[in-house]
């Protein structure tokens, strides 16, 4: 069995076994696709409590970003999931939201002024944990997310 070591995709004589593995990886991923993108809304969205604790200066700007930035990229992502034609970009939704979502923590750092602005950055970790693990991102579209 050969696979390519950059994309971790069967290749030459099994390159037939790739197109039948993405399409059970993509039935067997969808509802759980759909679930954990909630569950990131709700966990997200329940961050914005420590908001005014830990940077109240700076809390209406966050909320923004929360709630008209990353939040509607994620419901986007959802809505998205029930078109017939989403197999296709499945994946590359999984990174945009994944990256929007880290790059809205980023910016929420950056208004920050106090030292306890650093505390989010943990909140890539989750991030990543949820776009890589149970979103079920593939390798080839991970990669570029972490470096």
């Amino acid at each position: 069995m050969k696979i390519n070591p950059f994309t971790l995709e069967f290749r030459g004589p099994d390159r037939e076994l790739e197109r039948h593995f993405l399409r059970f990886f993509y039935a067997d991923s969808l509802p759980l696709f759909r679930l954990a993108s909630f569950l990131g809304i709700v966990l997200f969205s329940s961050f914005a409590f420590i908001d005014a604790v830990f940077m109240p200066e700076a809390k209406t700007q966050i909320w923004q970003i929360r709630f008209f930035f990353v939040v509607p990229v994620i419901l986007l992502g959802i809505a998205l999931s029930f078109h017939r034609k989403f197999i296709r970009y499945w994946q590359p939704t999984i990174a945009v939201m994944t990256c929007s979502t880290a790059l809205g923590i980023f910016w929420i750092v950056s208004l920050g002024t106090t030292p306890d602005r650093y505390y989010y950055f943990l909140g890539t970790m989750l991030v990543m944990m949820f776009g890589f693990t149970l979103m079920r991102t593939r390798f080839i579209w991970a990669l570029p997310l972490v470096l």
